[in-house]
C-alpha cells in the first residue's frame, strides 16, 4: 500500500508540472464538441459525447459528422485526445518509475 501511496503522490507531484497544457487539452476539447454541435445540429450532450468518443479514439460510430468542418474537427479531436492520453501515460510512467526509486532507496537505507 505504501508503494500505491508513493506512486499517487508522484502522479499528482508531475502532472502539477504539466496541469496547464492538459487543461488547455481540454479546452479544446470542449470547444471541439461545441463546434460539431453547431456544425452538425446537435444537441450539446451528443456532441460531447461524440467528442469524448472520438479522443479517446473508441468511434462507436453511432454518431458521425456529415459536414466538412464536423470531419476536419473530428480528426482535430482524434489528434487531441491521442496527445491528452499520452501525456497521462507519460506521467503514470514517470510517476511509477519514481515510486520504485523512491521505495529502493527506503529500503536501502533501512537496517
Amino acid at each position: 500500500m505504501q508503494k500505491f501511496k508513493r506512486f499517487v503522490y508522484n502522479f499528482y507531484q508531475v502532472s502539477f508540472h504539466v496541469g496547464a497544457v492538459l487543461g488547455a487539452l481540454l479546452v479544446l476539447l470542449l470547444l471541439g464538441a461545441f463546434v460539431v454541435s453547431l456544425a452538425e445540429g446537435i444537441d450539446i450532450g451528443t456532441a460531447l459525447y461524440f467528442a469524448l468518443v472520438t479522443a479517446t479514439t473508441i468511434g462507436y460510430g453511432d454518431v458521425t459528422p456529415v459536414t466538412v468542418i464536423g470531419r476536419i474537427t473530428s480528426v482535430l479531436l482524434g489528434v487531441i485526445g491521442l496527445i491528452y492520453f499520452g501525456l497521462v501515460v507519460a506521467i503514470s510512467t514517470r510517476a511509477l518509475s519514481m515510486a520504485v526509486t523512491d521505495s529502493a532507496d527506503d529500503e536501502e537505507d533501512s537496517p
